[in-house]
């Protein structure tokens, strides 16, 4: 069975399936986190304390249908259920 970059352009498209697809170079997700304290004694009975705390996070992953149904608001297909009347390859 061929999946992946293997398949045909002209396969059919699945009725009711949900299909995602994300792209073989996406980077990893990377997330940073950090943090900095310091602290000061000032005379005898005072001390000085600051912080700061950090995070980064880059190249969050995300999937989304490729034929998502399509909300129509009070069309007959959104009061019915009909869901494959909506999909996107479907309407021209």
């Amino acid at each position: 069975m061929a999946y992946g970059r293997n398949v045909a352009k002209n396969v059919p498209w699945p009725l009711f399936g949900i299909v995602t697809a994300m792209d073989y170079d996406t980077p990893n997700m990377q997330v940073m986190q950090w943090n900095l304290s310091l602290q000061r004694q000032l005379g005898i009975d005072w001390l000085v304390s600051a912080s700061y705390m950090g995070s980064e996070t880059s190249h969050l992953w995300s999937i989304q249908h490729i034929n998502p149904a399509v909300y129509i608001p009070g069309g007959p297909c959104t009061i019915s259920g009909k869901i494959v009347g909506r999909r996107v390859t479907l309407r021209s």
